[in-house]
């Protein structure tokens, strides 16, 4: 199974993280989800040689909102 990782730079914290989900739906999900929560085509800058997509949050309003959306995510599971 293909690892499925983004990467992440919080500009306000100046924090860098790399998410890894557990299935390609969650994937889907998480890219949707970040999608509504930053606008338009996000992701779309691929800075690694591996293909790994790199998202930019603005503040920590963003990252929190993130890890929350991942955290009700796997309580469904």
């Amino acid at each position: 199974m293909a690892t499925l990782l983004m990467d992440f730079y919080n500009a306000e914290s100046g924090v860098q993280l790399t998410l890894e989900w557990r299935n390609e739906d969650e994937y889907t999900l998480g890219k949707k989800f970040l999608r509504s929560l930053l606008g338009g085509e996000v992701g779309s800058s691929v800075y690694e040689a591996d293909g790994v997509p790199f998202y930019y949050l603005r503040n920590d309003r963003d990252l929190d909102a993130l890890l929350d959306f991942r955290r009700r995510l796997r309580e469904k599971q």
